[in-house]
């Protein structure tokens, strides 16, 4: 792939400073199977002396001095949340023109308004971190009255230019889960990313400091205001503190650009001020303990990473930590509180021992997750899935859909990224129309909710009588417009309408299959309409062009059981973006629930309905309790069996072992799947379970039962456990398992975080959606 990457500064190796760190570690691993193409502003003659060490990495270099603006200048482009450079315009749209360029990857926020305008070309913006997110904490953090003025004009400037700029990429790459919900919610249709950065652990070896004084290290650029920040705070709020208790301890504040206020701690012989070093590691050698006392900023924190590889244990404010796989107490420790952070240093200080162990967990955890090959795999998955994207967006089609709930679809808070999955359909069709089931008494109107995405709500009186409600409206739609090929949800009741237009307008039909009906007892037998459900789905299917299930098991079970030829039917699971579910902190919820009386956290989140067999996980979990009474089982959710639960725990006397919390706003879930110490499914039958994916790509192990989405995903005894249903004794044996063995779990969860990795990325789903739809038409892709 020929690739244009473009980058706010000229990446080089070794250097101090973190973004020029990431852009060349991904650079030297991007070029091994990719051509690469750079085009950088540099600041001074030096970087371009350094130029060299990414010679071997890149076909083209082109380079553009950055003008600092005049203030003429910058009065004049006030408005602008960045400056810009004719020259480099210019540069790009030469290489564009040059060098056969397949899709560009645009590094940090400035660069995104020299790109965004390009058509034609896939697209990707990687700003590191949201930059309205921090201006508004620095906004926050600065004095009452005229100082602030200057933060509130950038966080201003800066949330308007993410919102116009960023919309016109076609994917984001962020390297945290504040900065990706910020800008979530400046552009909930966003297709949006978390990777986060990666250690070169060769560079920093493991090698723990043995120093024998007393000595503490920050480090970093001190010219940056969070840097110089959380430098003053630690020294005039916490550094007195720790001195009380051991007398000759010593700081070190190492890095580039110390303004004069940091220059002059200095004067205190127990401060020792470096500017800029060669080489870092041989002051983090010199000490003991590392601090990181942030209060502002955003994005993943590299000299964490990095002091983690070495081995050096830490302790860090909470905001210094997004995005990073922390264990307070394990492998760091965390402090918000001056007296609170005193404390930890001290108790670090005080104990070899401890220091060792903190230290030698948070390198393991470095290691397993944290690896520069791990991230830019990431990355390229990335670049592969938006280059597929562009090219099936040639060609396209019009499709009729038909059945999502309403309300389903209107609120991504709720339902998880329903909403905006539609509108990723829709962006590689030519028309997506939605005939979807809504009460009467809302009075919904038809709504166009992208620009070729129309919802035509039914306005029904019941749900009885949404098939003759849909009918009409989409008769009206085949009439009205060219429609390629017919899409429904389901092969019942929307299976019947899709049939019946497919009869009377003669459109070819693709049928959804996403719960493991066919022959299934367990779902037969929760519904007396399910038996004849059951029949009719078998004489819909047999007369679809196509069919789409979400797991192997239920295409087998069609082929075998309904005699469909297997060409008919194509495997793709529900697409879903699992990027926000890997490198969270769970910290506070895990606090908040276990509140010093619980040691273990076990988690079910879904809805509250009989599929879902949750009085399985309340037997289980009341022999759980027989060998680990200090363990929590918390259900999030609700549904109709929402009280006859809370009967039946306490009928099993497990009440003050189990909390309800009701729904659980799903922004909030990867923070509680991060909190879990293993997450359990008990349904009767499911398609792919979301849910459980979600979990695994946390990195959590799952003991589920044995439904077809489960089958696909779960190899029993190596990325989590799998029980046959309604098994309540096995399902508590394994979770009593994996609560005794930690490391076996860990383990697991690693294991199950590569699985769905591999899953979901190979599958690349909107994508195979769109070429099934169109074979459904009759397009060729």
């Amino acid at each position: 792939m020929n690739i244009l990457y473009i980058t706010e500064i000229l990446p080089y190796f070794p250097c101090g400073d973190g973004f020029r760190l990431v852009a060349y570690n991904i650079l030297k691993r991007l070029s091994a199977d990719n051509t690469i193409h750079l085009l950088a502003f540099y600041r001074t003659n030096a970087d371009l002396e350094n130029k060299k060490s990414i010679k071997n990495f890149c076909e083209s270099i082109e380079t553009v001095l950055y003008k600092k603006p005049s203030f003429i200048k910058k009065i004049l482009t006030f408005f602008r949340a960045y400056s810009w450079d004719n020259e480099m315009r210019d540069k790009i749209t030469r290489a564009i023109d040059n060098y056969n360029i397949d899709i560009i990857f645009a590094e940090g926020a400035n660069i995104g308004q020299y790109v965004y305008k390009i058509k034609n070309l896939p697209k990707i913006i990687a700003p590191h971190d949201s930059s309205s997110a921090r201006n508004y904490q620095f906004f926050q953090q600065a004095k009452p009255g005229i100082q602030k003025l200057p933060h509130l004009i950038r966080w201003i400037k800066s949330a308007i230019y993410e919102k116009l700029i960023y919309s016109k990429f076609d994917h984001c790459i962020v390297v945290g889960p504040n900065d990706a919900d910020n800008l979530k919610k400046l552009l909930p249709n966003l297709k949006i990313s978390i990777v986060t950065n990666g250690v070169d652990t060769e560079y920093y070896k493991y090698n723990p400091p043995d120093s024998t004084e007393n000595n503490i290290i920050f480090t970093g650029n001190m010219s940056y205001l969070p840097n110089a920040d959380a430098a003053l705070y630690f020294y005039t709020k916490i550094f007195p503190l720790i001195r009380k208790k051991i007398t000759d301890v010593k700081l070190y504040l190492a890095g580039a650009n110390p303004a004069d206020e940091i220059r002059n701690l200095a004067n205190d012989k127990q401060v020792i001020v470096t500017g800029a070093v060669d080489d870092l590691r041989t002051f983090i050698h010199k000490s003991a303990v590392y601090v990181c006392p942030l209060r502002l900023g955003t994005g993943i924190k590299n000299k964490i990473l990095e002091a983690m590889a070495i081995g050096i244990p830490i302790v860090a404010t909470k905001i210094s930590t997004p995005g990073i796989n922390i264990n307070d107490g394990n492998n760091i420790m965390i402090a918000d509180a001056p007296d609170e952070f005193a404390n930890k240093v001290i108790e670090l200080l005080s104990n070899q021992e401890k220091r060792l162990t903190i230290a030698k967990n948070a390198r393991d955890m470095v290691e397993t997750r944290y690896s520069w090959e791990t991230k830019v795999d990431e990355i390229k998955q990335i670049l592969n899935q938006v280059k597929g994207r562009s090219i099936t967006h040639h060609k396209t089609a019009n499709i009729l859909g038909i059945g999502l709930d309403y309300l389903m679809l209107k609120d991504d808070k709720v339902r998880g990224d329903v909403r905006t999955r539609q509108s990723n359909y829709a962006k590689s069709l030519t028309s997506f129309h939605q005939v979807v089931y809504s009460p009467k008494e809302l009075g919904f109107k038809k709504e166009k909710w992208a620009d070729n995405l129309y919802i035509y709500p039914s306005n029904s009186k019941n749900k009885g009588s949404f098939i003759l409600d849909a009918l009409k409206i989409a008769s009206r739609i085949c009439g009205d417009n060219k429609i390629d090929a017919i899409t429904t949800e389901d092969p019942f009741t929307t299976g019947v309408i899709g049939y019946l237009l497919k009869k009377r307008f003669k459109i070819p039909l693709n049928i959804q299959v996403h719960i493991d009906f066919c022959d299934n007892q367990y779902w037969i037998n929760l519904r007396k309409i399910n038996k004849i459900f059951n029949v009719l789905a078998k004489f819909i299917l047999k007369r679809a062009d196509t069919i789409r299930v979400g797991t192997q098991h239920e295409k087998d079970k069609l082929v075998k059981k309904i005699r469909i030829n297997p060409d008919k039917i194509s495997v793709i699971p529900v697409n879903a973006d699992l990027s926000k579910f890997r490198e969270v902190n769970g910290i506070d919820i895990r606090k908040h629930y276990l509140n010093g009386k619980y040691d273990k956290l076990v988690l079910f989140a879904g809805r509250l309905v009989a599929q879902k067999d949750i009085p399985t996980l309340l037997k289980a979990f009341k022999i759980v309790l027989t060998s680990r009474p200090s363990t929590l089982l918390v259900i999030g959710g609700s549904g109709t069996q929402e009280q006859f639960l809370k009967r039946a725990a306490s009928e099993l006397a497990i009440d003050g072992n189990t909390i309800f919390t009701g729904n659980i706003p799903h922004e909030k879930i990867p923070q509680y799947l991060a909190a879990c110490d293993l997450y359990v499914v008990s349904s009767i039958f499911e398609g792919t379970c979301i849910a459980m994916a979600e979990a695994m790509a946390a990195a959590k192990p799952v003991v589920a039962t044995k439904f077809a989405g489960a089958r696909d995903l779960i190899s029993d005894g190596e990325n989590g456990f799998i029980v046959e249903q309604r098994d309540h004794e096995r399902m508590a044996d394994r979770i009593i398992h994996l609560l005794n063995n930690r490391e076996r779990a860990k383990e697991m969860g690693i294991a199950a975080s590569k699985k769905i990795e591999e899953y979901f990325a190979n599958n690349k789903n909107i994508g195979k959606v769109i070429e099934l739809w169109q074979k459904t038409a009759g397009i060729q892709s």
